[in-house]
C-alpha cells in the first residue's frame, strides 16, 4: 500500500504497555451486528480468498483495495469534543499498516452534533445518532462518532456500535489523563489514550478478536470473549476502562519515548488472511 493522503500532519503513535492498564472502554455488545436496514453500504463482497463465509462484507470493504480504493473516516463531532490533528494523524497511521487502500485514507468532517447535556448516553440512543448521523462518502467509510456527556456505564471510553461505527466520550478520555503523564506531559498522555481508544474499537468493528473474523489461531480469552488474551495486544481485555489509568499516566515519561502498541501478530493473521493477502 502507497502512504495514505491527508492534510494532516504525519506523525506515529507512542504508547506503552504501563499506560494501557484499563485504558479503552468498550461498553455493551463490542462486535455489534452490522444496521443492515439502516442505510449500511451495499457492499457485493463475494467469497474473499480463505475468509470463510463469516466475514463481513462490511469488514472486507475496510481492509481490501477491489471493493474501495480508499478509507473515509467520517467525523461527526459535537462543538469542541473531536479529535485533534495529531490524533487522527496517529490513527490513520495505524490504519494505513492493516487496509489496502491505493487511493489511501481521508477525513471528512461532517456534522456538528447537538450538545447532549446532562443525561447519560444509551446504546441504542447513541446507535440511532450514528444511522442518523452517517453521510457514507464511499462504500468503505468508517464514523467515528465524538459525543460530549459520558456513557451510562461510569469509566467507558469508547463504544463500538456497528460494523461502520464507533464512539468516542472525549471528555472522559481526558478526565483521566489531563493532569497526568508525568514527564510526557498531560497533551500527550491524553494524545495516546485518544488514540488507543479508537484504534481498540476498531478492532471491533473490524470483528476482532473472533466477532466476526476466524482466527487463525486461538487467540481469545476465555474468560473474556471478543478480547485477545495477550497482555501485550491493544485487543486485551484489561483495557476496557479507566479505571487505573491516572496512576499509569503518572510514571509515563522520563525522558524516553514509549514503545508503540498496535495490533498484535494474531490479530494480524486475522486481517491479513481476512483481506486475502
Amino acid at each position: 500500500m502507497r502512504a495514505t493522503k491527508t492534510t494532516r500532519k504525519a506523525s506515529s503513535l507512542a504508547l506503552g504497555a504501563l499506560l494501557l492498564l484499563g485504558l479503552v472502554g468498550c461498553g455493551d455488545d463490542d462486535g455489534a451486528a452490522p444496521l443492515d436496514d439502516a442505510g449500511r453500504p451495499d457492499v457485493d463482497a463475494g467469497p474473499a480468498p480463505d475468509a470463510g463465509p463469516a466475514v463481513d462484507p462490511q469488514t472486507l470493504a475496510y481492509l481490501r483495495a477491489d471493493l474501495a480504493d480508499e478509507l473515509v473516516l467520517e467525523v461527526d463531532a459535537a462543538e469542541g469534543a473531536g479529535p485533534t490533528e495529531a490524533v487522527l494523524a496517529d490513527f490513520m497511521s495505524s490504519l494505513g499498516a492493516i487496509v489496502d487502500k491505493p487511493g489511501g485514507i481521508r477525513v471528512v468532517e461532517s456534522d456538528v452534533l447537538p450538545p447532549r447535556g446532562e443525561a447519560p448516553w444509551t446504546l441504542d440512543e447513541l446507535r440511532t445518532l450514528g444511522v442518523e448521523r452517517f453521510d457514507g462518502a464511499g462504500p468503505a467509510t468508517l464514523q467515528l462518532l465524538y459525543v460530549d456527556g459520558r456513557f451510562r456505564v461510569d469509566g467507558v471510553l469508547g463504544v463500538a456500535l456497528s460494523r461502520r461505527s464507533l464512539v468516542v466520550f472525549r471528555e472522559t478520555v481526558q478526565a483521566v489523563c489531563e493532569g497526568r503523564g508525568g514527564l510526557l506531559g498531560a497533551d500527550a498522555a491524553c494524545r495516546v489514550a485518544e488514540g488507543t481508544v479508537l484504534l481498540h474499537e476498531t478492532g471491533h468493528v473490524l470483528g476482532l478478536v473472533n466477532a466476526g473474523l476466524p482466527m487463525q489461531s486461538d487467540h481469545e480469552d476465555p474468560e473474556h470473549p471478543g478480547h485477545d488474551v495477550d497482555p501485550n495486544c491493544v485487543m486485551y481485555w484489561a483495557y476496557e476502562s479507566g479505571d487505573g489509568v491516572g496512576g499509569a499516566l503518572d510514571v509515563l515519561g522520563g525522558g524516553s519515548e514509549p514503545e508503540p502498541l498496535q495490533f498484535c501478530e494474531a490479530s494480524l493473521a486475522d486481517l491479513a488472511t481476512a483481506a486475502g493477502r
